[in-house]
């Protein structure tokens, strides 16, 4: 049986790789955005002053964006998914 450390980071692995994608058609930006939020979902420095500066994306309309291609803006999205696999990594009580 594999150390709780392993557990918990292969759990969260497989989440990340389960996370809903953007569809065909999203622009670049929400691409973008939605592949450093995926790689980072769990690291504190994420927020989306550092997701526009780590990916290069310019503008105020990347929030409207990214919300109108994944439903939720990228704040909501990846504290929605931080707290969904937080629930997962409970209900296995590997905490």
């Amino acid at each position: 049986m594999p150390h709780t450390h392993e557990r918990i980071t292969k759990m969260l692995e497989t989440y990340r790789r389960q996370l809903p994608k953007p569809p065909e058609d999203s622009p670049p930006q929400v691409c973008r955005g939605y592949r450093c939020i995926k790689k980072n979902l769990f690291s504190p420095q994420l927020t989306v002053r550092w997701l526009k500066d780590e990916c290069n994306i310019n503008g105020n309309n990347f929030s409207g964006k990214f919300r109108y291609y994944m439903g939720s803006p990228p704040q909501n999205f990846y504290l929605k998914h931080r707290a969904e696999a937080a629930k997962k990594l409970l209900s296995q009580e590997l905490l």
